[in-house]
């Protein structure tokens, strides 16, 4: 699986970005979710997520037309976002 990933040092901040087209079987939900899970634990975070967090953000992309979405890490915590 590619993806992207983005450190800014001025916001201490990373970034991840997953593609779309890279989500060819279930097992690469598993594999998103254990990559969302070592960047947060950089941060100390725990975020509460499930393969099913990412499977839900597959299908919300599905229904906006979108193409990837993007993880974003801080010590305020993670947030995601869609985008085409």
């Amino acid at each position: 699986m590619k993806i992207d990933v983005n450190y800014q040092s001025e916001s201490d901040t990373v970034e991840v970005t997953f593609h779309k087209s890279e989500f060819k079987t279930d097992q690469d939900s598993h594999l998103a979710l254990n990559i969302v899970f070592t960047f947060a634990h950089n941060f100390d975070l725990e975020p509460e997520m499930e393969v099913e967090t990412i499977q839900e953000i597959l299908s919300m992309l599905e229904e906006e037309n979108k193409e990837k979405f993007t993880f974003g890490f801080n010590e305020d915590g993670v947030e995601v976002d869609l985008a085409k």
